[in-house]
């Protein structure tokens, strides 16, 4: 498994990720472009993903989405994908970043 810069070429793939949550996907290609996304990678395929943006006034930052597939779950994906967004805003010079979670429902998730 590969924690990687996102890639235009991507977007296939994350979206194959999200066909059941509500995420827009203009919103990950803009972040795509600046460079605030990172995928984790397995035999080819994407399972999972983070992006994030600096708000304008670049105060700080956010973290958007952030997925990993059921199945690999609970081997520390997220936590990888996470690091690697914390060090792209450090490296952009933003102290702080926020992180906003939804709760879906229970029912989408078995």
């Amino acid at each position: 498994m590969e924690i990687r810069k996102g890639k235009k070429r991507d977007v296939e793939g994350i979206g194959e990720l999200l066909e059941e949550y509500p995420v827009p996907m203009e919103e990950v290609k803009k972040n795509l472009g600046a460079g605030m996304v990172y995928v984790a990678e397995e035999k080819g395929k994407i399972i999972g993903f983070a992006d994030g943006k600096v708000q304008e006034d670049k105060a700080y930052g956010r973290i958007l989405h952030f997925f990993v597939k059921k199945e690999y779950r609970g081997r520390g994906i997220a936590t990888k994908l996470l690091e690697e967004l914390k060090k792209e805003f450090k490296n952009r010079n933003i102290k702080t970043v926020s992180l906003e979670c939804a709760i879906m429902d229970k029912k989408q998730e078995s």
